[in-house]
């Protein structure tokens, strides 16, 4: 397991510098200069590549990317084209918008999905069991944007239970408004993900009602769901890891779309901000960090499923 987990460190390493090069590169074939865009279509030449020079964007790609791969490993993230402010304290301002809204989606969602799709496997030939099945499936084709409209316009304009949009200004300061005005994003990004995980925590167990091991705890008196509880849901469990994952990690990358419903200033807002400006610094920065939370979390999955199944643990 240690190997394993060694080995998985070493592609995980891997794996970051190739997202930070592809992002970089990408980012680098963007036309346009942003000295031109900062200094607008009336400066000079002279002034243009004056300001070139002080930002670095006058010496080669590669050149460039050693330098930006270089402060990304001593945690600097450079200084915004726009404001030359350190980018890190901007993002980490943004992230206690984010990462609260995100997490606490996830962790509603899983509340939701989990319990609701045992119960619709064991039901599943039930109308009862059909009917949350179907309205799961709406849930995943309904867009997450128009969730958050309706939600908007019932329990805030209608029923006036919670704000519409926008966060204190005073952040955290003022605990109960920031989480009255998480509420209706929360449960937005957490009904779009609840409906998608709902219906893979329904598919894995009915895979593992079918399995000879509970056919034979049913045979010496125990129930179908004390069977289910007591041996079925750890096997369930290992493939329903690799869809937590990815819902974790869309957890923080939906956050990008609700923020900008629910105008919330997060890294969502952020990010579509600095592509208008072309901060391509920020833009950088935040996209990667993006990609490194989506990589640290399947790294996470691959090590826990290893260690909940002892067939991987097996295998070589």
């Amino acid at each position: 397991m240690i190997r394993y987990v060694l080995r998985r460190v070493l592609l995980l390493a891997g794996s970051l510098i190739a997202a930070s090069a592809l992002t970089f590169l990408l980012l680098s074939l963007l036309p346009g200069n942003p000295a031109r865009t900062m200094l607008g279509v009336e400066a000079t030449e002279e002034q243009v590549a004056e300001l070139s020079r002080q930002l670095g964007t006058d010496q080669p790609a590669p050149i460039r990317y050693l330098h930006w791969l270089g402060d990304l490993l001593t945690g600097d993230l450079g200084r915004s084209y726009v404001g030359n402010q350190p980018v890190g304290p901007e993002i980490l301002d943004r992230m206690t918008v984010t990462v609260p809204l995100g997490l606490s989606a996830f962790v509603l969602s899983v509340l939701i999905a989990v319990p609701l799709g045992v119960w619709a496997a064991l039901r599943h030939r039930s109308p009862v069991g059909v009917v949350v099945s179907a309205i799961s499936q709406l849930g995943v084709a309904v867009p997450i944007f128009w969730i958050g409209i309706l939600l908007v316009a019932v329990f805030a304009l209608n029923l006036g239970w919670a704000p519409p949009g926008g966060f204190p200004v005073a952040g955290w300061a003022e605990p109960g408004e920031a989480v009255r005005s998480l509420v209706l994003p929360v449960v937005t990004l957490a009904v779009a993900q609840a409906s998608a995980l709902l219906r893979y925590v329904r598919s894995a167990t009915l895979d593992v009602v079918d399995q000879d091991f509970l056919r034979t705890a049913r045979s010496v008196g125990w129930t179908r769901s004390q069977a289910l509880w007591r041996h079925g849901l750890r096997n369930a469990c290992v493939p329903v890891l690799s869809v937590l994952g990815v819902q974790l990690a869309g957890s923080l990358l939906g956050a990008v779309i609700v923020e900008s419903v629910f105008t919330l200033p997060g890294l969502g807002r952020m990010l579509l901000t600095d592509v208008g400006n072309r901060d391509l610094v920020k833009v950088q920065a935040t996209v990667f960090l993006m990609t490194a939370v989506v990589l640290v979390v399947g790294f996470l999955v691959d090590v826990a499923q290893r260690a909940l199944d002892p067939r991987l643990r097996a295998a070589r």
